[in-house]
């Protein structure tokens, strides 16, 4: 329920103990806080790094704001979007731009006890939002090797999700204002990020309990190959 102590915690343990191989399963993580991926990857590099592009919002003020649970937003003084907050300025091109007032945007610094060894992260396409984000800086930097299936996206995700009820049919949805996408390969938009050992469970496998995606990265472990 506190990521950032879990984290800090892990990782002086990992420290302590001198452990050489690193596992990190994000299969079926369906992600999260936004500013989580950045976090956790702060933790396997000794260097600066960003996680982030600016996220992008059209407008601060959608024409439907009359059906929405947030009501008005006051420009100025709000503490998300108002212009005093500065976490968002004007885009040249339209719309809005995230600043690097907010903590996902802009150069990021290794966290203590920061993990030097060998890291393997396993991954399917139930790996998505900040879970795939994070898999989509992890593979920029070259930082881990990968294991399983091709995430469930870019790296991308949505925030700033307001509720809506439907004047007609009452039903209530939510739709972000927010359009995020991480560091990611120019290349690489369409696709999401791509094991180096492709690895599928079947569902034999299923049926008799076994995990032949950490099978085979232990033994990868084992052998020595994976270094």
């Amino acid at each position: 329920q506190n990521f950032p102590d879990f984290l800090k915690e892990a990782f002086a343990g990992l420290r302590s103990k001198g452990t050489k191989s690193l596992i990190i399963d994000m299969r079926g993580n369906t992600g999260g806080y936004d500013v989580w991926p950045g976090l956790l990857f702060s933790y396997l590099t000794a260097n600066e790094f960003r996680s982030n592009k600016p996220s992008y919002m059209k407008t601060l003020q959608p024409s439907f704001r009359q059906y929405t649970d947030v009501g008005e937003i006051d420009p100025v003084t709000d503490t998300y979007f108002g212009s005093d907050a500065g976490i968002w300025k004007p885009d040249p091109n339209d719309g809005w731009l995230m600043t690097e007032k907010y903590p996902m945007i802009g150069v990021r610094k290794p966290s203590e006890n920061h993990f030097d060894g060998t890291v393997y992260v396993l991954m399917d396409g139930g790996t998505f939002s900040a879970g795939s984000a994070f898999c989509a800086t992890t593979d920029f930097y070259k930082r881990a090797t990968f294991i399983g299936e091709e995430t469930g996206g870019v790296g991308g995700g949505a925030g700033g999700g307001m509720g809506i009820t439907l004047p007609e049919s009452h039903l209530h949805i939510g739709i972000p204002r927010e359009a995020e996408f991480s560091i990611v390969d120019e290349r690489n938009l369409r696709r999401g990020t791509l094991p180096a050992h492709a690895v599928t469970q079947t569902v034999d496998d299923l049926a008799k309990g076994r995990d032949t995606v950490i099978e085979f990265t232990r033994e990868l472990i084992r052998s020595g190959k994976g270094q």
